[in-house]
């Protein structure tokens, strides 16, 4: 048994160190978004209607890679709920997505820190609820068909440090993506618009992070 527990305590001490050195974290990372719509080129009818944001949730893992103290990469798989308010029809759109984020992180100082990339969203589902907060069980196979089944964006953030393995940011996510993809809008004649109306998503994120 002594002759065991030698190589024990050296083994426990090589493991401990080897966790000290290692250059993965990974945690939980959870936090609340704003979510709305925005035109590009929008179509006439949309000209004197406006999109508010939404409140949403998202949740799920970091899994970050330390270059050096000044710079790291993390990737981000989460569960996402975003979407927009219409004011004119009092109408809420809500979108579940699984997102998978790659982000840049690069150490101001000590405690800020901004960060940067893009991610690729994928559509669980789409639903709206009238004025009354009513689920309109219609909308359901409508977006099915209308919205992309795919979003993809950028991200930009700025974080603070909150002690050595808590942090908190604050991100600004916009898709490139446009979210109809079965719809040709049409001009007053019947013929399709040359400049297809975009609609693209936006949202301000709040997130807290937590390294094991």
């Amino acid at each position: 048994m002594k002759h065991l527990l030698l190589p024990i305590v050296l083994l426990c001490a090589g493991l401990t160190a080897l966790q000290a050195q290692s250059a993965f974290s990974f945690g939980p990372v959870a936090g609340v978004n704003a979510g709305s719509f925005r035109w590009i080129d929008p179509p006439n009818f949309a000209e004197e209607e406006g999109f508010q944001f939404k409140p949403g949730w998202q949740a799920g893992l970091h899994l970050t890679y330390q270059f050096t103290d000044q710079l790291s990469l993390s990737t981000q798989p989460m569960f996402v709920r975003r979407g927009s308010s219409s004011g004119e029809e009092s109408v809420n759109v809500r979108i579940d997505y699984f997102d998978l984020p790659l982000l840049l992180r690069v150490n101001a100082t000590e405690a800020l820190f901004v960060e940067a990339g893009g991610y690729v969203g994928f559509r669980l589902d789409s639903r709206r609820f009238n004025e009354d907060g009513e689920y309109a069980e219609y909308s359901q196979e409508n977006y099915d068909v209308l919205h992309r089944d795919v979003d993809a964006g950028a991200l930009l953030g700025l974080g603070y440090r909150l002690g050595e393995r808590a942090s908190l940011s604050l991100r600004y996510s916009h898709s490139v993506v446009n979210l109809y993809e079965n719809i040709i809008f049409t001009d007053m004649n019947g013929e399709a618009m040359g400049d297809q109306p975009k609609l693209l998503q936006q949202s301000v994120q709040l997130l807290f992070a937590y390294s094991l």
